[in-house]
């Protein structure tokens, strides 16, 4: 005769005994758990270039609350989502005033860019190992006798062995 084990609920599940209940640690947060106005707070900060910190602070949470209603709740993740786009739309928006000719820190600007959204210059891109030093070479053919003496002397080579004995 074998005995049925039953399975314990996971961290975080709600126990079978008692659906409101949970075994162990907090209940993860809700949707009820969030301001009435909580899409508004955090579409409203996004339309001025603010992101995830700034979900948090204004909603008061914290980074696992985040996560959690990520995970759980479709409903936050689009607004989530929709924010994303709303804050990018700010900081590009920004750009391109500072190139129309609005007073701005363009330096500031490409460094927020380039960490907020994996933006790129072509003019950082280096191909092949990051830490071997770079190789500069000029190929100098077809040299008259004057121009192989002056790359020599610029060179400070000797130039004695190609004077006349």
């Amino acid at each position: 005769m074998t005995e049925k084990v039953k399975k314990k609920p996971m961290r975080g599940q709600l126990s079978a005994r008692n659906p409101k209940a949970y075994k162990t640690g907090r209940p993860p947060t809700t949707l009820e758990d969030l301001p009435k106005d909580w899409q508004k707070i955090m579409l409203d900060s996004a339309k001025e270039g603010g992101g995830a910190t700034s979900y948090m602070a204004k909603l008061e949470i914290g980074k696992s609350a985040l996560e959690t209603l990520l995970t759980n709740h479709e409903q936050f993740r689009d607004t989530y989502m929709t924010c994303q786009i709303l804050a990018q739309e700010w900081y590009e928006s920004k750009g391109r005033e500072m190139i129309t000719g609005s007073q701005g820190n363009a330096t500031v600007w490409s460094l927020n860019m380039t960490n907020r959204y994996n933006w790129r210059s072509s003019r950082q891109e280096h191909v092949g190992d990051k830490d071997a030093p770079l190789a500069h070479t000029t190929k100098k053919t077809d040299l008259t006798e004057e121009e192989l003496m002056e790359e020599l002397e610029a060179r400070g080579l000797p130039t004695s062995i190609f004077k006349d004995v």
